[in-house]
């Protein structure tokens, strides 16, 4: 669908971000500033594009800038801007307003679904989002997000269908591909994860999130030389990228050079290349290095710098229980149900909060989370599944009883 900037009908920006032309919807809001630079369509289109990319900042500023509007088109960007901010409920809401004036605005749906994941609700979303993806049964990114929600609500063979979808749809979406390996490795094939990584790349040769991936995959998989060597090379690849540097300090860590993976940690910050993986990578070398009180430091400030990593505030917590103060333990608690609410799938930040109830003797919750972790299909031999299962019989629980975990002690 092609518009010329001067037509006399004014472009359907939803239509055309919802069939994927972005760059068009993107032309044709630009024209649309050179006339009035407050346009609130056209500044609502921009931000919603910059969103896509995660780009907070920007987005933000496009819609100071917007003259007052309560069209679907602001009201979505709005929705949009709430959710990156974490005000869940807030984005729910207005995209419940949209979905209300208008009940094919399939975006509006998906943006519905999202929300009501992030809000813990999921049966309701996984009816949103399975109705948005087949109302665009062509979306790749519907599949990958459905594929998502319903990991996170344990329909793990409905999950490895959407993610597989996911990657035939679009297979230029990397997350996909992560994803999509992530799940066959959560249920003990992760030989399958590496084949699906490889066949990956292989359609996006050189990209670094699915080169990382798979070298950290096969370090697991105890081929520490070549994954080791996959980390070597996308550092070298790209000198200047905060999660290329970060994969360059884990591996001096693997090797053994804490110290250098400190110390070129801390270089990169002072040459401005920084970033929260790379962050990250300085609090595991500062564990490694038996300094936990640094380690503290270093992932609070990943976390601070990547609000949707799950893993910086996971590994706080653990740092904070093996320090063995009570004092402690409450802010582990918080820390790792920050993490457990950035990424639901993820089941370490509920079996770590099994364990601090435990040390805090709140032992009720403490079988409710680790009985909820088992209950996953993971398979018997899966390290999750084993420890939370060994936790389970510690603590004198069984598989009997409900699997929802409490969220807080009893």
């Amino acid at each position: 669908m092609n518009r010329s900037a001067d037509t006399q009908t004014p472009p359907d920006f939803s239509h055309l971000l919802a069939v994927g032309e972005v760059r068009e919807a993107e032309r044709l809001a630009v024209a649309r500033l050179e006339k009035d630079t407050s346009d609130p369509e056209a500044r609502a289109v921009l931000a919603r594009l910059c969103l896509l990319d995660l780009d907070g900042e920007a987005a933000r500023e496009h819609l100071a800038l917007a003259a007052p509007s309560e069209s679907p088109c602001m009201r979505l960007a709005q929705a949009g801007m709430a959710a990156i901010e974490g005000d869940d409920a807030r984005a729910h809401q207005l995209f419940s307003e949209v979905l209300a004036a208008d009940a094919s605005a399939v975006e509006a749906r998906f943006g519905v679904g999202i929300s009501l994941a992030r809000l813990g609700r999921l049966p309701e979303a996984l009816v949103e989002l399975r109705r948005a993806a087949g109302d665009v049964p062509e979306s790749g990114q519907l599949r990958y997000h459905l594929g998502r929600c319903e990991l996170e609500a344990g329909e793990t063979e409905a999950a490895v269908a959407s993610l597989g979808e996911a990657v035939k749809l679009d297979p230029f979406l990397p997350d996909a591909w992560v994803a999509f390996a992530r799940v066959a490795s959560l249920t003990g094939q992760a030989e399958r994860a590496a084949e699906i990584l490889e066949e990956g790349l292989r359609v996006l040769p050189g990209q670094m999130l699915l080169q990382t991936e798979l070298a950290n995959l096969r370090i697991v998989l105890g081929q520490a030389e070549e994954g080791l060597a996959g980390l070597q090379a996308v550092a070298e690849a790209a000198p200047d990228h905060p999660d290329a540097a970060a994969n360059e300090a884990l591996r001096r860590v693997a090797l053994g050079e804490v110290s250098e993976a400190i110390e070129f940690c801390l270089t990169k910050r002072e040459d401005g290349v920084w970033g929260a993986s790379l962050a990250r990578a300085l609090a595991d070398a500062y564990e490694a290095a038996k300094d936990p009180e640094s380690a503290l430091v270093a992932y609070a400030e990943a976390s601070a710098l990547d609000p949707s990593d799950w893993q910086a505030p996971n590994n706080m917590g653990l740092v904070l229980l093996s320090l063995g103060k009570s004092d402690q333990l409450p802010l582990a608690v918080e820390v790792l149900e920050q993490a457990h609410h950035r990424a639901p799938s993820q089941l370490e930040p509920l079996l770590n909060l099994a364990l601090v109830y435990a040390r805090m003797e709140h032992f009720e919750t403490a079988i409710h989370l680790a009985r909820h972790v088992a209950s996953f299909e993971l398979g018997a031999q899966h390290p999750v599944h084993d420890q939370a299962m060994r936790l389970l019989r510690a603590l004198g629980g069984s598989m009997d009883g409900p699997s929802v975990p409490n969220s807080k002690p009893s």
